[in-house]
C-alpha cells in the first residue's frame, strides 16, 4: 500500500469513527464545534473539541500542532534528526541523556515489557530487518532468515539491555539495539494533547484521533460519546460502537502488512518472543481504558498473547478487549473483562 493510498484509506476511516462519534454526542444550542486536522508522523490526525463559550482557537491549535511537532522530532524513527534516531546512534558508545518525554516513554516501556513478558518489545526492531519486514527493507529480501539467524538476533535483544542509571542517562548494552516506540508513542502523544485541552477551563469535551486511535473526554455530566469500530475485513462497514465519556480505544492489527515468500504470507507482527512472524490467527485487537499508553502497548502485546494467554493481563490491567480472530476456518469476535459493543440504536 503506498502513501497516497494509506493517506486516503485513513481519511476515510476518520471520517467513519469521527462522523459516529459526533453523530451519537449530544450538545446543548450554544456549543460550538472547533477542529483541527493534518497529516504527521505518518498518518492523519484529527482533534475535535466543544466549547459553550468564545475561545482563543488560533492559539489553541498553535499548541496542539507544537505538540505533534514536538513528538516527532522526539520519538518519529524516519526523521533522521529525531532524538530516538540520536539515541540509538549514540546509547552504545556514550551514555545518552535523553529529554523528560524520551526518557518516560522508555522507562514506560521497560515497564510494559516486563508486565507482557517480552510481548511488548520496542526493541525488535533488527528482527523486522531480518525478516524483510521492516519499513526500512527499501529492497525485498529473496530469502527468509534460518533458524540461527534469528536465535543469534533474539540473543542481543530485549528491554533487559537498555539500561537507565542513577542520572537518568541511557546506555545500550550492544551496538545492534535499536529502540522503536512507535507501538507506544501515538499514546503518549494523544494524553498530551488532551490534558493540554482539559486544561483550558472553557473547553468542555473533544476527541483527539491519530490513526483511528482515540482518547475522548468530557468535563460535563452530558450523554456519552458513542464512537464506532470499523470491521478490519470491512473497512468500509463499523461492526458496532463502545460507548464513553473519558476513555482510550487502541487498535492493533496485522493482516494488511505483510510479504509474501513461495506463496506463504508473512504478517509484519513479530512475536518478540520466539522472533517469528504471528501465526496465531488473531487479525485485530481493540483495548479500551483510561490511560492511551497503557492502551497502546498492551494492544500490541495482546496481538502476541491472543485471548486466552492474555486474559490474566487483561484483568491484571484492568482495561476492555475485544479481539478478532481467525480459527478453524471461521472468524471469531471475542469480548474480554466486559467489552461491550452496542448497535447504532443503543
Amino acid at each position: 500500500m503506498n502513501i497516497r493510498k494509506t493517506i486516503f484509506f485513513l481519511l476515510a476511516l476518520l471520517a467513519i469513527l469521527l462522523l459516529s462519534a459526533k453523530l451519537f454526542f449530544k450538545t446543548s444550542a450554544n456549543t460550538k464545534e472547533y477542529n483541527i486536522s493534518t497529516v504527521k508522523l505518518g498518518t492523519v490526525i484529527s482533534i475535535v473539541f466543544y466549547s459553550e463559550k468564545e475561545i482563543d482557537f488560533d492559539s489553541l491549535r498553535e499548541g496542539c500542532l507544537n505538540k505533534i511537532d514536538d513528538a516527532e522530532r522526539t520519538f518519529s524513527i524516519h526523521k533522521k534528526d529525531s532524538e530516538i534516531n540520536r539515541l540509538n546512534k549514540e546509547a552504545f558508545s556514550k551514555s545518552f541523556y535523553p529529554s523528560p518525554g524520551l526518557l518516560k516513554m522508555i522507562s514506560r516501556s521497560k515497564d510494559y515489557w516486563e508486565k507482557t513478558n517480552g510481548a511488548f518489545d520496542p526493541t525488535i526492531l533488527p528482527i523486522l530487518k531480518l525478516w524483510g519486514l521492516s519499513s526500512f527493507n527499501k529492497e525485498e529480501k529473496k530469502e527468509l532468515p534460518c533458524k540461527s539467524e534469528i536465535e543469534a538476533m533474539l540473543s542481543l535483544l530485549g528491554m533487559e539491555k537498555v539500561k537507565i542509571n542513577q542520572d537518568e542517562k541511557v546506555r545500550f548494552e550492544n551496538d545492534t539495539l535499536l529502540i522503536d516506540l512507535g507501538g507506544i508513542a501515538k499514546g503518549f502523544i494523544i494524553d498530551e494533547i488532551t490534558d493540554y485541552l482539559k486544561n483550558d477551563p472553557d473547553i468542555i469535551s473533544g476527541i483527539v484521533n491519530i490513526g483511528g486511535d482515540c482518547r475522548c473526554f468530557q468535563k460535563n455530566k452530558r450523554e456519552a460519546f458513542k464512537i464506532g469500530m470499523c470491521d478490519p475485513l470491512q473497512k468500509d462497514s463499523v461492526i458496532g460502537y463502545v460507548k464513553g465519556k473519558n476513555i482510550s480505544i487502541f487498535t492493533s492489527g496485522g493482516y494488511e502488512r505483510y510479504r509474501e515468500y513461495k506463496n506463504k504470507k508473512y504478517i509484519h507482527i513479530i512475536d518478540p518472543i520466539s522472533g517469528y512472524p504471528l501465526k496465531n490467527g488473531v487479525l485485530s485487537v481493540t483495548v479500551m481504558g483510561d490511560d492511551s499508553v497503557k492502551c497502546d502497548a498492551l494492544a500490541t502485546a495482546l496481538m502476541v498473547l491472543g485471548p486466552e494467554k492474555g486474559k490474566e493481563l487483561i484483568e491484571k490491567e484492568k482495561v476492555k478487549v475485544f479481539f478478532i480472530v481467525h480459527k478453524d476456518g471461521k472468524v471469531d469476535r471475542i469480548a474480554v473483562n466486559g467489552f461491550e459493543l452496542i448497535n447504532e440504536d443503543n
